[in-house]
């Protein structure tokens, strides 16, 4: 058995975080500004699935990649995703198929948006609101994903909330576990 980390060296790690984008992510400035203000660093980096995740320094001094346990995917409004399921289908069942084969948990995180947009189908796409309830919820069911509809303004900060919170969880039951 390990040693337990101490609430200074979880809070510690927690201040590491750095958060890695994928090098394909276009159009995220106002994520960047919002890390930035919270005083978060954030690196390019080619990810095997989705557009975000994080690398910190273990307690133990260790640097730890978590590209391949957790990551965001993030699409910019429901038009997006609607081309997602229609047209782009295979290529975006594929990344959430490795994902899976990885164990990783993936959060899908929908901007601006909310079920009553989806609804009242107030987005460009022809696709029925049904439908595209139908694939978030079944995809959801499939491959393990977390679905999120959030404000474009907030999007930085509920990524980086988000990192924030799986690794102090994931320390403090290292921490239970006795390391």
């Amino acid at each position: 058995m390990g040693r337990k980390w101490n609430d200074a060296e979880i809070e510690k790690a927690l201040k590491s975080i750095v958060i890695l984008v994928d090098t394909r992510e276009k159009k995220w400035e106002h994520i960047r500004a919002t890390l930035d203000s919270l005083g978060c660093p954030y690196e390019s980096k080619k990810l095997d699935f989705g557009d975000y995740s994080y690398k910190y320094v273990r307690p133990d001094e260790t640097e730890t990649d978590c590209s391949g346990t957790i990551a965001v995917e993030r699409k910019a409004n429901l038009d997006e995703i609607c081309g997602n399921f229609t047209y782009g289908r295979e290529r975006f069942a594929r990344e959430f198929r490795r994902a899976k084969e990885k164990g990783a948990e993936v959060h899908l995180l929908v901007e601006d948006t909310n079920w009553s947009k989806i609804k009242n189908h107030l987005y460009l796409s022809r696709l029925h609101p049904a439908a595209l309830t139908g694939n978030l919820l079944s995809w959801g069911f499939r491959y393990g994903l977390h679905i999120w509809f959030n404000t474009t303004a907030l999007t930085g900060e509920f990524i980086y909330m988000l990192f924030r919170y799986h690794l102090r969880n994931q320390l403090q039951e290292e921490m239970e576990e006795g390391g």
